[in-house]
């Protein structure tokens, strides 16, 4: 790791910039071997947040956070000290313009989670144009055991760069293949369900203890032949809301139907 005396000399910009990656290095170590973040790297830490605060004075809201983060430093708490690494971290990267994605963060329940369990259930999106969403369905599905991901031809690809980062690594978890809507009776076990406007609210919607879930576009929702298919299958699922929109993101609405059908079959 730097020394501060020579990270000291570098231009303004880059010593912040080594500051972000020096803490995450930390958190990473404190993450494996928390028993031995403390003593090593105390005082460290300190002298890191001591060279960026002037550099950072113009901006109140960094300098605010930074100056709590040193003065909340935890002598002998790794927990704490873990969580004062990563609020300098971000605080940082909000005053370099580098706001936060999920892909920034540490993923620490990986390395201790059980087997995945896979449960004979499936989803089908219907041109979901979004990479991000594409990534956050991936997460979702990865977590409530949805054995495959259908993406329709229009569909952002799950090999975006922007799915993966979203999915945090679920990509290579979940199996996923490219399927026409023509062809999903003959690729896709039913019965079939949509997740759409105008249908049964999610407490009167009788789940299938194994099926697929269609969902549409952000823009357009399911096309007219696939809620047909849905229609004559087990029907239509919808999200009661309040707001003045009426709708939800798809991959939010997505994770609230899915933890109602995980917990319908368990």
């Amino acid at each position: 790791m730097i020394t501060l005396r020579k990270l000291s000399r570098q231009p303004d910009r880059l010593i912040l910039r080594k500051a972000v990656r020096i803490c995450r290095q930390l958190e990473l170590e404190g993450h494996r071997s928390p028993e031995t973040l403390i003593p090593m790297h105390l005082t460290y830490v300190a002298g890191l947040v001591d060279l960026a605060l002037p550099l950072v004075e113009a901006d109140q809201r960094c300098a605010r956070m930074l100056a709590h983060a040193r003065n909340q430093m935890p002598p002998n708490d790794a927990d704490k000290f873990i969580r004062t690494l990563s609020d300098i971290r971000y605080a940082l990267m909000e005053h370099l313009g580098e706001h936060a994605g999920d892909w920034d963060m540490i993923d620490t329940a990986a390395e201790n989670s059980p087997s995945r369990t896979v449960l004979p259930i499936w989803v089908y999106l219907d041109h979901v144009r979004s990479p991000f969403n594409v990534g956050s369905v991936f997460r979702t599905a990865e977590s409530f055991g949805i054995s495959e991901i259908l993406l329709s031809p229009g569909t952002a690809s799950a090999d975006h760069p922007r799915s993966r980062r979203t999915a945090m690594g679920a990509v290579d978890l979940v199996s996923w293949r490219e399927v026409d809507e023509a062809d999903i009776e003959t690729s896709v076990p039913g019965p079939y369900f949509a997740l759409e406007v105008g249908g049964k609210p999610l407490n009167e919607f009788c789940f299938p203890s194994t099926g697929t879930l269609i969902i549409g576009s952000e823009e357009l929702g399911v096309c007219g032949d696939l809620m047909k298919l849905a229609r004559r299958s087990r029907g239509v699922v919808s999200i009661s809301t309040a707001g003045v929109k009426a709708s939800l993101n798809l991959s939010v609405a997505f994770g609230i139907v899915m933890e109602h059908w995980y917990s319908a079959i368990l």
